[in-house]
């Protein structure tokens, strides 16, 4: 990249550059993505015919001569009523309930409508992007 930059270019140069980049990514990861799709259908049927298999030796693990084949159970949790949950977490003081993350959107006009309001320990990352939209 910085050979290319080396020289100087017009920006109309540089806009077509990038723009024939983002196309040749997008072909590139939609190529991609069919590719790893096919690859999970054929990993799905597999899961499911070790799981069968297991199911039919009434086993919960096989170790073979590659590796151990395990079947477990994957336990997710979500709520539809948040101010029941929000309440439970309150009446049990139970905060570690919810994972710690801050949702972008939502803290940001938080922020901007509350600028006085911005708590200690807050960590704040700016980055500036380039945008090139294609012309008509």
């Amino acid at each position: 990249m910085s050979a290319i930059m080396e020289e100087e270019f017009s920006l109309e140069q540089v806009a077509i550059a990038i723009i024939a980049i983002r196309d040749e990514v997008a072909s590139i990861n939609k190529e991609a993505d069919k590719k790893i799709k096919e690859l999970e259908r054929e990993k799905e049927k597999l899961e499911k015919y070790c799981a069968d298999k297991l199911e039919q030796l009434g086993s919960e693990s096989v170790k073979t001569k590659s590796g151990t084949i395990m079947r477990q159970d994957k336990v997710r949790y979500s709520s539809t009523n948040w101010e029941e949950f929000y309440t439970l977490m309150k009446e049990e003081d139970r905060f570690e309930l919810l994972e710690k993350r801050i949702h972008q959107t939502n803290f940001k006009e938080f922020l901007e409508g509350n600028p006085d309001k911005e708590p200690k320990g807050l960590n704040v990352f700016r980055e500036t992007k380039i945008t090139v939209r294609r012309g008509n």
